[in-house]
C-alpha cells in the first residue's frame, strides 16, 4: 500500500474524530452537571457524554497494540510475497537457460 495514502487517511481520521470532541464540547446546547456525586440523578443520566470509569482498560491497550502491531506484520508479509516472487522468476529464468521448458515445433 501506498506509504501517502495510510498517511492521508491516518491524518483525516484523526482530524476529524479531534473536531467531532472539540465541536461536542464547545456546544452550548449541551447541559453541565451540577452535581458531582455518584448518585442516579435524572440530570447526570441524561448527558452524553463518554466516562473513561466505564473503559475496560485492558480492552483499550489490546486495541491499541493491535492496531500498532498490524502495520508493520502486513509489511513484512508483503516483503516475504515479492522476495518469494523475485526468487521463483531467477529459478525458473536459470532452469529455462539450462534445458527449454517446452518446444515449438
Amino acid at each position: 500500500m501506498d506509504r501517502s495514502l495510510a498517511v492521508g487517511a491516518t491524518g483525516g481520521s484523526l482530524s476529524a474524530i479531534l473536531l467531532r470532541f472539540v465541536s461536542a464540547a464547545l456546544d452550548p446546547a449541551a447541559p453541565l452537571p451540577d452535581c458531582s456525586c455518584d448518585c442516579d440523578c435524572p440530570i447526570c443520566a441524561d448527558l452524553p457524554t463518554l466516562i473513561f470509569r466505564q473503559l475496560d482498560l485492558f480492552s483499550v491497550l489490546v486495541g491499541l497494540l493491535i492496531g500498532l502491531v498490524i502495520g508493520p506484520v502486513l509489511d513484512l508479509l508483503h516483503l516475504l510475497r515479492q522476495s518469494w516472487s523475485v526468487w521463483l522468476r531467477t529459478r525458473l529464468a536459470q532452469l529455462a537457460e539450462e534445458k527449454p521448458l517446452y518446444r515449438l515445433a
